[in-house]
This record gives C-alpha cells, sequence and structure tokens, in this order.
C-alpha cells in the first residue's frame, strides 16, 4: 500500500503530516492499512493536507467507539438552539467536503465547555 501511495501519489511528508494531523486530534493511527488505502483514494483529487486528514472518516468506528457504552449506543449530545445556529451558519461547503469557519474565541468557548 505504502509504495502505491508514496510517492507517486502523496509525498512521504505528506504522509507524515496527515498523520500528525490524526494523532494531534487525538485519533488512533492503529488501523494504518484504512489511512493508507484512503489516502490513496482521495490523494489524486486534492493535495492539501487538511482535506486529506478530514477524508480519513473511514476511521468513523475507531473514532466513535471510545464515546460507546456497554451496550454500544453513544449517549447525544444536546446543543442550545443559539449554538446549533451558530455551527449551521459557521459550515462551509466546497466540491472538496464541508468544513466550519467559527471565529477562534468561540472555538476555544466551545471547546473548554465540551471538556467539562
Amino acid at each position: 500500500m505504502v509504495e502505491e501511495l508514496v510517492p507517486n501519489q502523496l509525498a512521504l511528508g505528506g504522509a507524515q503530516k496527515v498523520l500528525q494531523n490524526l494523532l494531534r486530534e487525538p485519533i488512533s493511527s492503529r488501523d494504518l492499512l484504512t489511512i493508507l488505502e484512503t489516502l490513496a483514494d482521495y490523494a489524486p483529487l486534492t493535495k492539501d493536507l487538511v482535506m486529506l486528514t478530514e477524508y480519513v472518516q473511514r476511521l468513523a468506528r475507531s473514532i466513535t467507539q471510545k464515546w460507546e457504552t456497554p451496550n454500544g449506543d453513544i449517549p447525544p449530545l444536546l446543543l442550545a438552539f443559539e449554538l446549533e445556529e451558530a455551527l449551521t451558519k459557521a459550515l462551509q461547503h466546497t466540491e472538496l467536503g464541508s468544513y466550519l469557519t467559527l471565529d477562534p474565541k468561540m472555538s476555544q468557548r466551545l471547546v473548554t465547555q465540551l471538556i467539562r
């Protein structure tokens, strides 16, 4: 898989940066095969490393698994209407995907409140 991806579709430094981005989230890099497969699928479409990191969405199961209860449920997170509306307005859609454009101060407040 590595030979297919590097260097024909993505430079080694690019793959390393995506892995660093995932670890910063913190998203486990144990499923390296899925990460590399995803990069091989999307590297021909974009060289934007942030977007490539986002495309590693095939890891959704391993990302959400840590939040599951013993019976496999994920407890819901309820947001105030005003916050939900602000998040909806900050959502930007492009041909490469969707992303949030939140004010940094609002992002920090949101993260601080979610950690509590």
